[in-house]
């Protein structure tokens, strides 16, 4: 297996450097980081980005001054409310990711074309290796099951691969392609890839944001449309199991099963139930100790399923305030004074982490916290993207 890893990597890293020649060795350096994101090695690859991002923050562009107060009063709330705050032991880990998820969105900046081109090439790039693999473990190898998601993977997730796969099949496509045709195609493979990761908010949000896109194409794209979608939605109904419901995990019938689906029930119970332990826990129950507070309401999980709830759990009242800075962050990228049609790029990657958010916690894991920060990242610099 290692063997296979070096050839492909050599070989994405071959690509990168046919694809992006005339743009600096620094953004080719970063491209080929977001495509080892996809390796499987989670710290390794991690650490890599988070080295380029403090040598690309502190020493190619130094930090303002503002950004260096806000970093301290960040770093400050958080690390008071998490160990003076309750008499619970904070995770170190889980605390360290969370003040990283913090910092990349202090320190983030509007970037340049070139920049733009190097992280959806590295999405891209990584998305056709992940679907290669996962194409050929299941329909070659029929070995896809998600203790057999370890290499060319997020994190060995269904649910962060497929968010991965997002930015680089929907968002990156959009980007780098001009023809209708291209576009589709990638379409077509992140449904297909979504039915078979079990994923229905990829199936949902990748259909909606694609129809988004697709809107304004000029050529005779409504009979095209129409019938990739057709297709496309003929054969997961054709291969759903939907009209069985003791399947919890059919992606069709699942959407609107509160009954025998818990995994609705669980997340609702979930986000009600954070609101509930403000009264017991003011300050939370410390980073990462999310799980124990879920245990409390006879729900096993290491998180909550949803960003707000996840930082109620841990930081009580500042995890709302916390929240809320969140969400006005990132839709600060968005200009009033600018059409939708010109904005169609950053409303949609916005969009999608606004509501990845409710469905995840988006700084539980490492790597889904790179991509949130590139996604954001990709949001601010799209004044520089011209025909967006």
């Amino acid at each position: 297996m290692f063997i296979t890893l070096i050839c492909v990597y050599f070989f994405a890293f071959i690509l990168l450097a046919r694809f992006l020649k005339e743009i600096s060795i620094q953004d080719k350096i970063l491209s080929f980081l977001i495509v080892f994101m996809t390796s499987g090695f989670v710290y390794l690859s991690s650490i890599l980005i988070l080295l380029f991002l403090i040598y690309d923050t502190f020493l190619v562009y130094k930090p303002k001054t503002n950004q260096l107060i806000q970093m301290f009063f960040f770093v400050a709330i958080i690390s008071v409310t998490s160990f003076l705050g309750n008499n619970n032991k904070v995770n170190f880990l889980e605390y360290l990711q969370l003040i990283i998820f913090g910092l990349l969105l202090i320190f983030i900046r509007i970037r340049d074309y070139n920049y733009m081109k190097s992280v959806c090439t590295g999405f891209f790039i990584g998305s056709i290796i992940i679907s290669a693999s996962i194409l050929i473990s299941h329909f070659i190898f029929d070995s896809l099951s998600q203790e057999t998601l370890v290499f060319f993977s997020i994190s060995s997730t269904y649910n962060y691969t497929i968010y991965f796969l997002f930015f680089g099949l929907i968002i990156s496509s959009e980007f780098l392609f001009t023809r209708s045709s291209h576009k589709i195609l990638c379409f077509f493979i992140f449904s297909m890839l979504s039915f078979l990761l079990q994923s229905r908010s990829g199936f949902t949000l990748g259909l909606l944001f694609f129809v988004l896109f697709t809107i304004n194409v000029k050529i005779n794209f409504r009979s095209i449309f129409l019938l990739s979608t057709l297709s496309v939605a003929g054969f997961f109904t054709l291969n759903s199991s939907f009209i069985d419901k003791d399947n919890p995990n059919d992606i069709l019938y699942s959407i609107v099963n509160f009954d025998n689906n818990t995994s609705n029930l669980e997340r609702v119970q979930m986000v009600l139930g954070a609101f509930k332990t403000l009264n017991q826990e003011p300050y939370g129950a410390g980073v990462g100790n999310t799980s124990s507070s879920l245990k409390k309401l006879g729900i096993s999980h290491p998180h909550a399923h949803n960003l707000l709830a996840n930082w109620v759990y841990e930081l009580g009242y500042i995890g709302i305030i916390l929240t809320r800075f969140f969400f006005i962050f990132i839709l600060k990228s968005i200009r009033i004074r600018q059409s939708f049609s010109q904005q169609k790029f950053k409303i949609a990657i916005i969009a999608y982490i606004i509501v990845m958010s409710v469905l995840n916690s988006l700084q539980f894991n490492i790597m889904v916290s790179l991509i949130t920060f590139f996604g954001i990242s990709l949001a601010y610099s799209n004044d520089n993207y011209s025909e967006c």
